[in-house]
């Protein structure tokens, strides 16, 4: 079995490296996020308003797109989803559709009571599927 202190160990190596990255990351955010979103978010209006006016956008789709900017090792990949408008016909299969995902909801509950009912009464046991890890910062308690 492994030892607390080596896991902690691990824990205290692995917390030092990510609080680095945090900052060096947080630096880079200053430097480059703001001005990057702005831009961003410009592209993205110029999109909107070029769909807007029929602009087709396969030019900057696929393997010879528009928006392949070598000198700068980057291209720009453009999705369009698109959505029907109303119809009757798909109003029903909506409704049908939204109905399913509500049992499929109650199904899924009743699941997870029968899973922990079988539990106590010692009829199955829980295994680990997976194991994650999350990093946060601490709350500062200094005033």
């Amino acid at each position: 079995m492994t030892n607390p202190d080596t896991l902690i160990a691990q824990g205290r190596t692995t917390a030092s490296l990510w609080n680095e990255y945090d900052e060096a990351l947080d630096q880079l955010t200053q430097g480059f996020r703001t001005p990057f979103d702005a831009s961003k978010s410009n592209l993205h209006n110029a999109l909107y308003v070029a769909d807007k006016q029929g602009q087709d956008f396969s030019c900057f789709q696929g393997p010879s797109s528009l928006f392949k900017f070598p000198e700068v090792d980057t291209q720009i990949v453009v999705r369009v989803r698109r959505v029907p408008t109303q119809h009757k016909d798909l109003d029903v299969l909506n409704n049908r559709i939204d109905r399913l995902k509500r049992e499929l909801k109650v199904a899924e509950t009743k699941r997870k009571h029968l899973i922990v009912e079988l539990v106590l009464k010692e009829q199955i046991d829980l295994v680990t599927d997976n194991i994650t890890t999350a990093y946060t910062r601490l709350k500062s308690t200094a005033k």
